[in-house]
């Protein structure tokens, strides 16, 4: 089947008016990659909404910003590099690198932090994810999915984060984990640090 953009051999398909569109793996990086710069200016556009909002009222800083730059930084790298996490040229192929990158920066900026512990342990769960021969591609990209909506909420301002979303995502991860050994126990070490944070 070939790509709907391209004559390429189609790996992906995508939603597109309400069809299943076939599409390549290049034109799916393009896609992601223009989806990616729409994320930030849309997060730009929300903290300066917050920065406005902020000026107006005699409260100070709300916090709770997105990370922009870092994000951005992130998503300049070759699709596979990363400070955090080791992906190589074969894994490429069948993982979400933009998704990938945003986690990746979420283990830097935590760094240090109060969520410095889950960090690590998004860190080495990422990585574990990553590296299991044992789970097909499917599951893979959606266990990465899933860790990096965790990480973004993880990320947020302490006023922002919602204890029962985190838990929900972290009980999802945990039950996709099942019958893998590495990741199920990297997967409740990551367990232990949310319920030691959020309770």
């Amino acid at each position: 089947m070939k790509c709907h953009q391209c004559p390429t051999p189609a790996f992906y398909r995508i939603e597109h008016f309400g069809q299943d569109v076939p599409i390549c793996l290049d034109c799916y990086t393009k896609l992601r990659s223009l989806n990616h710069v729409e994320f930030l200016m849309n997060a730009a556009m929300l903290n300066q909404a917050q920065d406005d909002m902020d000026a107006m009222m005699p409260f100070g800083s709300s916090g709770g910003r997105i990370p922009i730059g870092e994000i951005a930084r992130a998503m300049k790298k070759p699709s596979h590099v990363y400070n955090n996490i080791k992906v190589s040229n074969s894994q490429v192929g069948v993982l979400n690198t933009g998704d990938l990158a945003k986690i990746d920066a979420v283990i830097t900026i935590s760094t240090g932090s109060d969520i410095g512990p889950i960090g690590d342990q998004l860190k080495a769960l990422t990585q574990a994810v990553v590296d299991c021969g044992e789970m097909n591609d499917v599951v893979k990209r959606d266990m990465i999915d899933l860790i990096n909506v965790l990480a973004t909420q993880i990320v947020s301002a302490k006023s922002e984060r919602k204890p029962s979303v985190i838990t929900s995502l972290y009980k999802t991860i945990e039950d996709r984990a099942k019958g893998f050994a590495a990741i199920s126990t990297v997967a409740n070490a990551l367990g232990a640090e949310i319920g030691r944070l959020f309770g």
